[in-house]
C-alpha cells in the first residue's frame, strides 16, 4: 500500500504543478508578485491534500492490520 501511496502523492503533486505552469503560459498578464503568491498558494494547497492523503493512508493500514 505504502508504494500506491507514493505514486499517487507524487502525480497529484507534479500534475497540479504543471496544470499551474500551462495555465500561466496562456496568461501573460500576471506578472512578478502577483504570479508568485498564486504559485505558493497552489504549492501548499497541494502540500496540504498529499498530508491529508497520507494520513488517509496510515489510518486505512493501521484499520487493515488489525
Amino acid at each position: 500500500m505504502g508504494i500506491e501511496v507514493v505514486l499517487l502523492l507524487i502525480i497529484v503533486t507534479y500534475g497540479g504543478n504543471f496544470l499551474l505552469y500551462t495555465f500561466f503560459k496562456k496568461k501573460r498578464e500576471i506578472q512578478g508578485m502577483e504570479k508568485l503568491a498564486i504559485i505558493f498558494g497552489i504549492n501548499m494547497l497541494i502540500l496540504l491534500l498529499d498530508s491529508a492523503l497520507i494520513v488517509m493512508a496510515v489510518l486505512i493500514e493501521k484499520g487493515a492490520a488489525s
